[in-house]
């Protein structure tokens, strides 16, 4: 058998250690690695990760020189094309989009090479989305180790496929991804039980904490006589040596569970996680809009700067919550940083809009010393405020003005429905509420509304019936247990949704450490958050809303608990105090029929899972018999089923294991994560369109990142009240990326929803542009828009 021996050096820039340390082992790694080139003719060193490139680049110019120079001789291979090795299930589409756009870049500008094998050996698990951005990176190949032989039966060479039919020849690593051949022997005779055909990958080389293949791991592969034929190699060698073995079986399915416990850890950061996604992505479309409308620069740098934090802190060990305490005080301060920056740019964009915009709407009233700001107001028909959807697609929310009003007028002078509402501050008896008020809004667009404090504003219809135990608005009812606080009730689309009531059920999980290494399922329950008490704050016109506050030995679980007026879904503001080490808390929602499947978001898609009780990585929503589940923060679900033909739909809201708790073994010095308060939200709503799970889609990113208000002043311009920026006719087509292009033009990336071929047309009227994208069911397309047209690129834009 022809062994390639591949040697290469797996780095956790992050685990045991903070970032500053792994800044360190990556530049010693390296210079050993270029050492034993030069010691060694024919070996040769694999190694992955962008961003470790660019440190060296900036730190060690010197070394960075070297290590070109073995790049174009063929001894150092890139691989990977990703900015390092990531969580292949929790990062969203777009994320993992920018991981290839930025690594791809930086080889091809760098060393005039680009990755064509994806490299992720150390992740806990791939989503079955996976192939299709591989493909779209240019790697048509795929090297991974988990999960182990115990966690899921898989073949170790096999064509593994994305449900849009995209195709990368998978190759699951034998043993380590860091053999330190001290045993070469089994090591070998392993790789014959696996491998087919005549060809088999050695990864050797010390990891984790660096350090790469020795001296004398080298001298051990020289000095082999046996019947194997060992070759210094690459991954690409191997790929090609295999890829055209007949009879390779095709896996199409995502490769889990390892790690199930790494889901739902560490909730901070992975609030920050989806967060800062949404956020960069608002910020773009607005920048871009902005930048056309107002012939600027667009500020492509600073949010450059701002994803390569958030990639960075995708790192597995980091975004699986697995790392040492002191690393996510680095996590949670870049992506503090991230999404500051996100907020910068948005909010810069969005008032050289609104500053834009006519407000005074033909009139003309001079300013005179003797008007105060309520004169002011009253002669120009309201003070203007200018709300932005950030989202290419219509969103009808709930808006809250930062000031307690008593009429609201849209653009067109029809007065709005209103409410007063508490608000976050505390300023006095009349200084401490704001307004709230529905505006249904276009795709990526802004409307404005004008607020006076006192114009008299007709009585609006209120349909809320409202009581301590349920609210109705006439579309869905809401019915609350008395005994436990939880929904015991939802009623939508002519139908119950929800088997028996819901629960709050606390799980003991002390027997796992912070992986839950062999561990796949929590359903070990120890007790209920039960009620402590309930209380109507809101009733109409907009909003009705019902306080649940529950109770667990020392933690408090209060439920905001609302429905808003002319929409079906219900929606829950989440504040948890959480004081039980060592345990979960799962929200479950029980749902009737048997067997019962659960649809989840993955990156750029969705996917189907049995009811097996499994901890299951997802997005921002889940589906099960007619129920979505919707929420702003969290991954981690399960589908169990419980007695009488019910299953629950479950989302896990927090899981307090001991930080890098690698073996279980504790001491008093151990901590627990995720102690102290949190907030959240979810949201319930009906799915009655089976496969087609594009409402979802867009539901859940409106929740995420729901629409903003600029106050402003009175002034002429350019800009009507109102105007939209995009529009599509296609509902399963949904535009996920609106920016610049790294080489000019603007770059647009679409997905496909419902597995279903489309053909969407894109009006973008800020450029004076209609963009045709034809999708394959479940497909992703990233289109550069230029003065001659649109064309079709790839994730780096080439």
């Amino acid at each position: 058998m022809n062994i390639h021996l591949i040697g290469n050096a797996h780095i956790d820039p992050v685990w045991l250690w903070r970032w500053q340390e792994g800044f360190a082992e990556i530049k010693a790694t390296f210079a050993a690695a270029c050492d034993r080139i030069r010691e060694y003719g024919d070996f040769v060193f694999t190694s992955a990760c962008a961003s470790y490139y660019e440190w060296v680049e900036e730190n060690a110019p010197e070394l960075f020189e070297q290590i070109r120079g073995y790049v174009r001789d063929g001894r150092w291979v890139l691989v990977g094309g990703w900015w390092l090795q990531p969580d292949c299930n929790l990062p969203s589409g777009e994320a993992f989009a920018r991981h290839a756009l930025y690594s791809q870049r930086y080889f091809r500008e760098k060393f005039g090479v680009t990755a064509t094998v994806g490299y992720n050996v150390d992740s806990f698990g791939h989503s079955a989305s996976l192939p299709k951005l591989l493909r779209g990176a240019g790697m048509d190949a795929y090297f991974f180790l988990r999960p182990g032989d115990h966690e899921q039966e898989l073949p170790y060479l096999f064509w593994w496929e994305s449900p849009d039919g995209s195709r990368v020849l998978a190759a699951k690593i034998s043993a380590t991804y860091g053999d330190r051949l001290t045993d070469l022997p089994g090591a070998l005779e392993r790789m014959h039980a696996v491998y087919p055909g005549n060809d088999a990958p050695l990864f050797y080389g010390v990891g984790n904490h660096g350090g790469g293949p020795t001296v004398k791991m080298i001298e051990t592969l020289r000095a082999y006589r046996g019947d194997d034929r060992l070759i210094f190699s690459d991954p690409r060698r191997f790929a090609d040596s295999v890829r055209t073995l007949p009879g390779l079986p095709v896996v199409r399915d995502e490769l889990q569970h390892h790690a199930s416990g790494c889901y739902s850890t560490m909730s901070a950061h992975k609030k920050a996680n989806r967060t800062a996604e949404a956020r960069l992505l608002a910020a773009e479309r607005w920048d871009t809009v902005a930048s056309a409308l107002f012939s600027v620069p667009a500020a492509s740098e600073k949010l450059t700067g701002a994803w390569k934090d958030v990639l960075f802190n995708q790192f597995h060990d980091i975004m699986g919550g697995c790392s040492i305490r002191e690393a996510y005080d680095d996590a949670l301060a870049a992506m503090g940083g991230a999404i500051h920056t996100a907020d910068t740019v948005r909010n810069a964009a969005m008032q050289r809009i609104s500053w834009a915009i006519d407000t005074k709407r033909g009139k003309n009233v001079p300013l005179s010393k003797d008007f105060d700001a309520r004169t002011w107001e009253s002669e120009m028909g309201g003070a203007p405020h200018v709300v932005f959807n950030p989202h290419p697609f219509p969103v009808t929310a709930a808006v809250e003005l930062n000031s307690r009003q008593s009429r609201v007028e849209d653009e067109n002078g029809t007065p709005l429905p209103i409410q007063t509402v508490r608000a976050s501050r505390t300023n006095g008896r009349d200084d401490k509420f704001n307004t709230l008020l529905s505006l249904t809004l276009p795709p990526l667009s802004y409307r404005t509304v004008f607020a006076c404090r006192d114009l008299p504003s007709p009585e609006a219809a209120n349909p809320f019936v409202v009581t301590e135990t349920s609210i109705s608005n006439g579309l869905v009812t809401v019915r609350l247990d008395p005994e436990t606080g939880c929904i015991a009730g939802f009623t939508a689309g002519g139908r119950e949704r929800l088997a028996a009531p819901s629960a709050a059920r606390v799980i003991d999980c002390s027997d796992a450490d912070t992986w839950a290494h062999g561990i796949f399922t929590f359903d070990r329950e120890v007790g209920r958050f039960r009620c402590e008490s309930v209380s109507i704050r809101e009733t109409g016109p907009v909003r009705a809303t019902v306080r649940v506050v529950s109770r667990y030995r020392g933690s408090v679980l209060r439920q905001d608990i609302s429905l808003l007026a002319g929409d079906d879904a219900v929606h829950v503001k989440v504040f948890l105090d959480w004081r039980e080490e060592n345990r979960m808390l799962k929200l479950c929602f029980p749902i009737a029929g048997e067997p019962v499947r659960a649809a989840y978001e993955q990156p750029f898609g969705s996917i189907v899972r049995d009811h097996d009780s499994h901890e299951e990585p997802g997005h921002a929503w889940a589906e099960a018999g007619g129920l979505a589940l919707l929420n702003d923060a969290k991954y981690s679900y399960s589908l169990t089923p419980v007695s009488g033909g019910v299953s629950e739909l479950r989302l896990t809201a927090v899981r307090s294991a001991v930080y890098a708790d690698h073996y279980g073994v504790r001491d008093d010095d151990c901590i627990c994560m995720d102690i102290g308060r949190q907030e959240f939200c979810y949201a319930l709503r009906a799915h009655d369109a089976g496969t087609d799970y594009s409402a979802l889609f867009r539901v859940a990113r409106a929740l995420c990142m729901p629409p903003e208000v600029v106050p402003e002043s009175y002034h002429e311009g350019k800009l009507p009240l109102s105007a939209s920026f995009v529009s599509s006719d296609c509902e399963n087509v949904l535009l996920e990326a609106l920016k610049p292009g790294e080489d000019g033009g603007i770059v647009l990336r679409v997905f496909e929803t419902a597995g279903r071929p489309a053909r969407a047309a894109i009006r973008l009227p800020f450029l004076g542009k209609t963009v045709l994208a034809d999708l394959a069911p479940n497909g992703v397309k990233t289109l550069r828009i230029t003065e001659d047209g649109a064309a079709e690129v790839n994730l780096y834009e080439v």
